[in-house]
């Protein structure tokens, strides 16, 4: 079965569509720019805000990542989380803080036990040391053998000498 119909009754109606064409442009283009300026007020310009309070709390601002930014559900999600890294990042560092501390603190005892130990240990062995080798030097001295009482207290001398110097060094220390 075939219908003959005229060229003109069949293109008309397509034709009529045709003169809404501009129109529905014009109404894409306006839809589009107010897509593309929701997307720069709503993320773009969010997103380089919470990019600058980021790079401040890089430098140690925790406070920059607190003030909101808007924007959408995702970007409050992502500014939240930063929050947290900055939270865990400040206990860290009292963390750190305490470690030193208590290191420091170990030290000086370490360093005060050490003093101690040099002073009343050493410094006492060298006094007593130092006050036997004068009583040796004494009793050299009431000895009859005059030459060879020189030749022992000489060196009697020197090792007195090299006890004195050793215990300033030890009381430098």
């Amino acid at each position: 079965l075939a219908i003959d119909e005229p060229w003109t009754d069949v293109i008309v109606p397509v034709l009529q569509y045709t003169l809404w064409a501009p129109v529905l442009v014009l109404v894409a283009a306006v839809f589009s720019l107010v897509a593309v300026h929701f997307g720069l007020r709503r993320v773009v310009r969010p997103l380089q805000v919470l990019g600058h309070r980021s790079s401040r709390l890089a430098w140690g601002d925790f406070q920059a990542i607190r003030q909101p930014v808007g924007g959408i559900g995702e970007i409050g999600e992502l500014q939240r989380t930063l929050q947290q890294m900055a939270d865990q990042i400040k206990r860290y560092q009292a963390g750190m803080q305490d470690y030193i501390a208590a290191l420091t603190q170990a030290q000086e005892e370490e360093r005060l036990r050490l003093a101690r130990d040099l002073h009343d240990d050493t410094v006492q062995n060298l006094v007593a040391l130092s006050q036997r080798v004068k009583l040796v030097e004494l009793a050299l001295q009431e000895a009859t053998d005059a030459g060879k009482v020189r030749e022992v207290s000489a060196r009697v001398r020197d090792l007195s000498a090299l006890v004195n110097q050793t215990l300033q060094s030890v009381r430098q220390i």
